[in-house]
């Protein structure tokens, strides 16, 4: 039992958790995985090509030259927080339309903390599952067969 508790956590720190950081040099990134938070005006002027209310694209940059991003978007998140997968379709996107750029990184601190939390968990339920158990049935405290 031991030995499957170690492999499920061993799976759950090999998946990882990842997150996005804000990056300051976005040119550097080519073939990276980002996310792009737009600018209002910037939401604005791309909702033809992106859908109304475009709040931020994710996907892998494909190039970037001094004027725009060209991304191939994977998805693209509303300001009212609904996300919507696209299919890696190429977007370009100016620079001043984006208001940040953050790429998608391995996450050290929060695949420990899911990994200790999931441990602990399995620990837990191997405790409560493991024993004589015994609530139902038996004699019960006056000497009667189930309580009665």
């Amino acid at each position: 039992m031991m030995r499957r508790a170690f492999c499920f956590v061993g799976l759950a720190f090999a998946a990882g958790c990842y997150g996005y950081y804000p990056e300051p040099e976005p040119s550097s990134l080519v073939g990276h995985q980002l996310l792009l938070t737009l600018t209002d005006s910037g939401s604005v002027v791309l909702a033809r090509q992106l859908g109304p209310s475009i709040d931020a694209v994710a996907g892998r940059l494909t190039a970037d030259s001094a004027t725009k991003f060209m991304v191939a978007i994977a998805m693209v998140r509303r300001r009212d927080g609904i996300e919507a997968d696209w299919r890696g379709e190429v977007v370009g996107i100016a620079h001043p339309l984006v208001a940040e750029v953050s790429e998608r990184r391995f996450s050290r601190g929060r695949t420990t903390l899911f990994s200790a939390a999931l441990g602990i968990a399995l620990v837990a339920i191997r405790e409560a599952f493991q024993g004589e158990g015994g609530g139902f049935g038996g004699t019960s405290p006056s000497g009667t067969v189930g309580g009665r």
